[in-house]
């Protein structure tokens, strides 16, 4: 008699007896509220998805020149969509651990594209001496919005070094078929004490036309941070049609 014959039946029994144990009424994990034994329980390991945004590049401590508490960093997407209205919440807690004060913030452009750092900095007002840890994380977001923002193409940047800060050109230009409007943008680094602020750059960029830019960080004493001393980021940004 043919082998394969003979194991069919073994082969249909194990499948059967499988199933049987999976979809067991006994078992919780099939239907809810229901005894359980232990010898037919079986339990999923749960697995969420991750938040569509994060934060990179965290720093937290006294702010330069001041004695107040603070946190700074970027927020970037972890996925090709844009996230619009995020929400960071930022606790501080004393030497015994005890909570002392928390605030809300959100990073300076409403909608983090993808591929572009969206950054943030908020300071407390406490005595940073007071302030043992701080804890930092994203609490809300948006995934739609009425607003369609659009960032343009960085096509070259130029830094220079100058006393206390870099001075830094940027080139962008309009690689989509329509125009972008409301236009700002801003150069930054951790050392940066000007704040992270985005400025107008221009009202209007017609598809295919490219422009220039400059902007300042300026950062403590000493030379400025050059292009390689720190990573200097670019984000830029303005409003198209949907």
């Amino acid at each position: 008699m043919n082998s394969r014959l003979i194991l069919r039946p073994r082969v249909f029994l194990d499948v059967l007896l499988l199933l049987v144990l999976v979809f067991n009424p006994g078992s919780s994990s099939v239907i809810a509220g229901t005894p359980c034994l232990d010898t037919y329980c079986f339990f999923l390991p749960y697995v969420s998805s991750p938040a569509p945004v994060k934060i990179t590049e965290l720093g937290t401590g006294c702010v330069p020149l001041t004695y107040y508490a603070g946190a700074a960093g970027n927020v970037v997407t972890t996925n090709p969509n844009a996230v619009y209205d995020v929400n960071i919440e930022i606790r501080a807690f004393d030497q015994n651990n005890e909570f002392i004060t928390s605030t809300l913030t959100t990073p300076v452009f409403t909608a983090t594209l993808p591929d572009q750092r969206n950054p943030f900095e908020y300071f407390l007002l406490v005595d940073c001496t007071q302030v043992a840890r701080m804890e930092v994380e994203i609490v809300s977001w948006n995934m739609t919005s009425d607003i369609h923002y659009m960032a343009p193409t960085i096509v070259m940047t130029n830094t220079v070094q100058i006393i206390n800060g870099a001075m830094v050109g940027v080139t962008i230009r309009n690689d989509t078929d329509q125009p972008i409007t409301n236009l700002q943008g801003m150069v930054w680094n951790r050392g940066d004490l000007e704040g992270s602020w985005p400025e107008p750059i221009a009202d209007y960029l017609a598809p295919g036309v490219t422009m220039t830019f400059t902007d300042t960080i300026w950062t403590v004493g000493g030379p400025g941070p050059g292009p390689f001393a720190e990573p200097i980021w670019i984000a830029v940004q303005g409003i198209t049609e949907p």
